[in-house]
């Protein structure tokens, strides 16, 4: 066992990083000091073996020594150019039409790579890598007795071809490498400072390949894996979790795969010539772009070369032409989509010996040369051989060679583009167990990847997520980048089965124990010193003397004797038991309450609300919440009712009392004793109330209600009775009655869309939001369940729950026939939920760096503290942290403190912790960057912009930011590259997908089609919505469903493969499902086969389904049982989902196609590709 001293705050007594059976870095994926580099078979040589990798970056990215390479000299390469120029001869191809160039010791792609890849058969030969910088020579045959002077021609020819591409690379100034652009694979290899999982190829849209294997390195899957999780399928190397893998870099002479990092697309607009220069810093994924345009003429290029292979022709071979080692083959044709024989350029069928070259250009021969022959030179036009572009090819002025101009088609192909299906699916392979690290936060899987956390120091990724995993060291890298550091915080996440809730810590009288300088609270970064007398800061620096009640030796490694038994000292999310010094007025808190406050107004009465809703109440409280261990929740509950007047009941007996408030300018509480009580003592005075609630109230004709007067008087009710709770409203109509709080109807509905649209998302009057904060004072939460056929004006009565940490439930022309059963569980779900009560928040940050804007529903009365009454375990709120100074720290820290009153009573804190490295590097804050946490962001600073200046402005600073984010990226990590490729960091390169998403969101874009009170509620709920929920509402999930089956006995586990939100990816012979977390929907496509609509509808024919009631009949069939069971495996979400069905080409499709994110949707919306242009434009503008 070999000791390692712990590192800069690091906890002594994390027993991870003090004794370890085999000494090793840290799992970054590199190579341990000290050790001999592994070569495994296939890989590259390492042209710096003799320096060794730091930990978390260091001074090497990729494999490669920053600084160490001239720009424009592709990775691996040494300073003689006769490798790659000798290479190059041999694997030169003048066209898409040339013929596969015999060669030796080359390895060639098999079929299945990329669309239309030519397929070799099982009697052709693989090739190997060429490995040494020699010209290539005949294979042994029986022609080996040639004459001297035909040997003497040949040595000629070859050394003229190599002085010709010589001459071509030193006029274009880089090697002429420009058939690598079409590689199809995306190679990543481990990056620094995130556990790496082995290696895999994945195909043109990211597929994984497992039809041969290359001894090239293959690429990672797109999220490196956490070590102790499954190989990812179709791996060839990995390498054991925590040691280092040596860097796997090209041999001399070698074809090279770019190295990981980036994502690229070549632009329809530039020229692809000079397309090898830029592979100095991380991997590229070149994909085929349909009709390619820019291609430069034979005339133009330097020294008369030959022009670039377009990639929009099906088929091209891109990197690695289907060449046979030792001359053509002698089996079947390869095929392809392009003739070998016949036609315009083909090679006539010489009597040339296999494997002998032909000859140059005027060198005698048996044939002429063809296009594509290595070392020939493009025909003139109309000259013998010469080929008319293929089909998506553009057209050069005066036509290609030899062909007449063709219709430049400028589109990139979808199926090319970067599919978050893809990221999805790819990420999966690292299901399973997440360590979250220590003393860094290591990068958390995808929201959509079922993970349970282990806690080592740094809290569940579900508590907080942070934008970056590490923190740039100056506020100059955020600025160029324009990449947030912010942290989306959800104290109080709910967590699967296989994680542990934070524990509770009772210090004592004492309480608990914080810095005396900057208050922040004991956590696992605290380093103890003198003995364990005092312990130092790591956000302040300053020493703080431990109390006696707390103190305990340090052992011979600088850690506390009784570590084991401090889980503050270990974990990175834990309750600390409050003293009365955290209390109001010093005194402990009372169990919480929640009151239920019901509309019984004739419209109540009328849609069926007020019915369903007393003949359930009962049953939906028996879930109330409760702590790990009680047997009955702790809460109390209360009755009241309104219309005019507000009616309090007396639950304490089994014959109720209801005493009428009906002074609406001074409310009042009329009861104090009898109105909140525990469920169980309650129960027979609610059961008689319900049932008695419908019958006083039966003929009642009353249309116009009070609002404002309502909250006042539950306000009191709590207040009186020294609670902390909820009010829980249900209101049916506008507050119209002559009462403070009174609203008028207006509609400005037409103004949504527009400029002016601002004017309609403001509340009416601020009365509303000076009552929410009274609520707040108190600890008093309101949530409002609506029920409206008119206008509501949620912009002003959702106040009360914005400002209180509420949330808002809308069913717009409520039936209780259809409606009714999805309220009874979305109120049931809602008050079932795990809820901490009188909260008070605070983000503390080490020295360097502060939190200073806050995202959510709360209220602050300073800079600092965010008083929420409630927080439940959806509810998120957000900040970005800015920089004070340069870091001058290797790690930051932050720490979140939430003081709640918990469900049974009890004062007590919940703290986060959260530490991130510090880098000054680019490619580290570009590789650390979750794009999930960053799409959250961006989607709620969408909405404020929206609120705040309109439209159009918040549009434009979304789209330039997302191109700054791209473009800062290009110029400090991938500065070689053309204008015309758009290049992607791996991390992000969904980013543009998900910003046009929010662009296309209802609460963003959505104009006079929806309502003034549809856009708020939307609003209001994206406001506290957490990471996992957005996620989905941006991206919803398309999953086919029609092909499913569940016998009586079988049991489905999970859902069907999704696919992309596109109607290019819909199939009318199949049904789907489209979830995005609030609706619903069950798209049957006209083709769909009968039965399949029988046995799940009950009805003939597509045209014959009822698609009004939005019900999925339950039928005693393996059809049906597998929808029904597939809805019920959804992850749950942000609302109980309203389901629709909708068969193709029916009234609700169009609506419906507004959720297929990736296409166009109206005048103002673009589609995905077309984002991805204008993007790309943005781009180029910035750099130039």
């Amino acid at each position: 066992m070999a000791y390692q001293p712990p590192q800069y705050g690091q906890a002594p007594g994390n027993p991870q990083q003090q004794f370890n059976h085999q000494q090793q870095f840290q799992p970054n994926g590199f190579q341990q000091p000290g050790m001999p580099q592994k070569q495994p078979f296939g890989g590259f040589a390492s042209p710096q073996s003799a320096v060794l990798q730091q930990p978390n970056g260091g001074s090497h990215l990729n494999g490669t020594a920053n600084g160490n390479q001239q720009p424009g000299q592709p990775t691996g390469y040494g300073t003689q150019n006769s490798a790659p120029l000798t290479q190059t001869m041999n694997n030169m191809s003048l066209g898409p039409r040339a013929t596969p160039t015999p060669q030796q010791h080359q390895q060639s792609f098999q079929g299945g790579v990329y669309p239309g890849a030519p397929i070799l058969g099982p009697g052709q030969p693989q090739f190997q890598q060429q490995q040494t910088p020699q010209l290539p020579q005949p294979p042994n045959n029986p022609q080996q007795n040639i004459p001297p002077q035909v040997q003497g021609k040949r040595l000629m020819m070859k050394l003229v071809h190599f002085y010709v591409l010589l001459f071509t690379a030193a006029s274009q100034g880089s090697t002429p490498h420009s058939n690598q652009m079409y590689n199809h694979g995306t190679p990543q290899q481990p990056q620094a400072g995130i556990p790496s999982g082995p290696p895999t190829m994945t195909g043109p849209t990211g597929a994984p390949s497992t039809l041969y294997t290359n001894p090239i390195q293959q690429p990672a899957p797109l999220r490196p894996s956490a070590p102790g999780l499954p190989p990812v399928p179709g791996t060839t190397h990995s390498f054991p979790a925590g040691q280092g893998a040596a860097p796997m870099t090209p041999a001399p002479g070698a074809y090279q795969q770019p190295p990981p990092g980036m994502f690229i697309i070549s632009a329809p607009d530039f020229s692809l010539r000079n397309s090898c220069r830029n592979r100095r810093f991380s991997t590229k994924t070149f994909l085929p772009v349909s009709g390619a345009a820019g291609f430069p003429q034979a005339s133009q290029l330097p020294g008369g070369g030959p022009p670039q292979p377009p990639t929009s022709f099906p088929g091209a071979a891109g990197n690695f032409p289907p060449q046979m080692a030792g001359g053509f083959s002698s089996g079947p044709p390869v095929p392809g989509p392009f003739p070998t024989s016949g036609g315009p350029g083909a090679y006539p069928q010489g009597p040339a010996a296999p494997g002998s070259f032909p000859p140059g250009p005027g060198a005698p021969g048996p044939f002429p040369p063809g296009p594509g022959a290595p070392g020939s030179f493009p025909p003139g036009p109309g000259a013998p051989g010469s080929f008319p572009p293929g089909p998506g090819a553009p057209g050069m002025p005066g036509g290609y060679p030899g062909g007449p101009p063709q219709q430049r088609q400028q589109r990139l192909d979808p199926n090319m583009m970067p599919s978050a299906v893809q990221v999805i699916d790819d990420d999966s392979a690292r299901s399973g167990l997440f360590p979250t690290g220590f003393p860094n936060a290591e990068l958390p899987p995808l929201v959509s990847t079922f993970s349970f956390s282990r806690d080592e120091g740094n809290c569940n990724p579900r508590f907080m997520r942070s934008t970056l995993y590490t923190a740039p060291q100056t506020n100059d890298i955020l600025k160029a980048s324009q990449i947030p550091l912010a942290i989306v915080i959800t104290p109080f996440a709910p967590l699967n089965e296989y994680e542990k809730e934070p524990p509770v810590v009772d210090l004592g009288p004492q309480g608990p124990i914080r810095c005396q300088r900057c208050k922040a609270y004991i956590c696992p970064f605290m380093e103890f010193q003198d003995g364990g007398r005092s312990f130092r800061c790591p956000f302040c620096h300053a020493r703080t003397q431990v109390e006696d009640a707390y103190f305990a030796h340090l052992d011979h490694t600088g850690r506390r004797t009784d570590i084991e038994m401090r889980p503050e000292l270990c974990l990175g999310a834990y309750d600390l038991v409050a003293t009365k010094q955290y209390c109001k007025n010093g005194l402990a808190p009372k169990e919480p309450a929640f009151i239920f406050m019901i509309d019984v107004s004739y419209n109540a009465l009328s849609n069926g609300m007020l019915s369903i809703l007393c003949q359930n109440l009962e049953k939906v409280l028996r879930n109330l919440p409760r702590e790990t261990g009680q047997l009955e929740s702790s809460i109390r509950v209360g009755l009241a009712t309104f219309d005019q007047a507000v009616h309090f009941f007396d639950i304490s007996s089994a014959s109720p009392k209801m005493l009428v408030m009906s002074d609406v300018q001074e409310p009042f509480v009329p009861i104090v004793d009898g109105l909140l009580l525990p469920y169980s003592e309650a129960l027979p005075g609610l059961r008689a109330a319900l049932a008695e609630i419908p019958k006083i109230f039966s003929q009642s004709r009353t249309t116009e209600t009070i609002l404002q007067p309502v909250v006042q008087a539950g306000l009191d009710a709590l207040k009186c009775a020294d609670r902390a709770g909820k009010l829980i409203v249900f209101s049916t109509v506008l507050p119209t009655y002559d009462a403070p709080g009174k609203l008028k109807t207006k509609n400005d509905r037409s103004l949504l869309g527009t400029d002016k649209e601002k004017g309609a998302l403001v509340p009416q009057e601020d009365s509303y939001t000076k009552l929410g904060e009274q609520c707040v004072k108190s600890g008093v939460t309101v949530d409002l369940f609506l029920f409206p056929n008119a206008f509501i004006d949620v912009a002003t009565i959702g106040q009360l729950s914005a400002v209180t940490g509420g949330s808002i439930f809308k069913f717009q022309y409520f039936s209780a026939d259809k409606d009714g059963v999805r309220m009874l569980n979305e109120l049931e779900r809602h008050v079932s939920k795990k809820i901490a009560f009188d909260c008070m928040a605070r983000v503390r940050t080490s020295t360097g760096i502060r939190p200073i804007t806050f995202t959510g529903s709360f209220y602050m009365e300073n800079s600092t503290d965010l008083e929420l009454a409630t927080i439940d375990e959806n509810k998120a709120f957000l900040t970005e942290i800015k920089h004070d100074d340069t870091l001058k720290d290797p790690a930051s820290l932050i720490q979140t403190a939430v003081l709640y009153t918990s469900m049974t009573g009890q004062r007590r804190l919940r703290i986060l912790n959260m530490c991130l490295p510090v880098t000054s590097d680019y490619n580290q804050v570009y590789r650390l960057a979750d794009p999930e946490a960053l799409t959250a962001f961006m989607l709620k600073q969408a909405v404020q912009l929206n609120r705040d200046k309109g439209s159009t402005e918040m549009k434009e600073s979304l789209s330039s930011r997302c191109a700054q984010f791209l473009a800062t990226y290009r110029e400090k990590c991938s500065e070689g590259a053309p204008l015309g490729q758009l290049i992607l960091p791996e991390s992000l390169k969904l980013m543009p997908l998900y910003v046009n998403s929010i662009l296309k969101n209802d609460a963003i874009s959505g104009g006079s089609e929806m309502t003034v009170d549809d856009k708020v509620w939307q609003m209001e709920l994206i406001r506290g919505m957490r990471t996992e929920d957005v996620m989905p509402l941006i991206y919803p999930r398309v999953m086919p469903i029609s092909d499913l089956q569940i016998n009586e006995t079988e049991e489905m586990k999970e859902l069907p493969k999704l696919v992309r939100a596109s109607a290019d990816f819909l199939d009318n012979t199949k049904a789907y499902l489209i979830d995005n977390g609030v609706v619903l929907f069950v798209w049957v496509g006209a083709a769909c086969p009968q039965t399949w609509v029988q046995d799940v509808f009950g009805v003939g024919a597509t045209n014959q389904i009822d698609t009004e009631t939005g019900l999925i009949p339950e039928k005693d069939n393996a059809h049906s049982r597998a929808l029904r069971r597939a809805i019920q495996l959804l992850p749950r979400g942000i609302r109980q989902r309203k389901t629709f069905v909708v068969v193709e080409k029916s009234g609700l499709e169009p609506w419906m196609k507004k959720f297929l994110v990736e296409d166009k949707s109206g005048a103002a919306n673009m589609s995905y590709v077309d984002y991805l242009v204008d993007i790309h434009r943005k781009i180029r503008d910035l750099i130039s």
